[in-house]
């Protein structure tokens, strides 16, 4: 969610590790490194306020 001046606001989720384990995980998928997620992440931002 952005707001009027364009500040991104993230909001907790409050749940139990049990309760979203392996929700992520899909059977033959490569893993991400923490720069490709970073580097998604700038892009989802990018491509928002376009």
């Amino acid at each position: 969610m952005t707001t009027e001046k364009h500040e991104v606001l993230l909001k907790p989720i409050t749940k139990k590790v049990d309760d979203v384990y392996g929700v992520l995980h899909k059977s033959g998928r490569r893993a991400v490194s923490v720069e490709g997620m970073d580097a998604a992440i700038r892009q989802k931002i990018r491509d928002s306020f376009q």
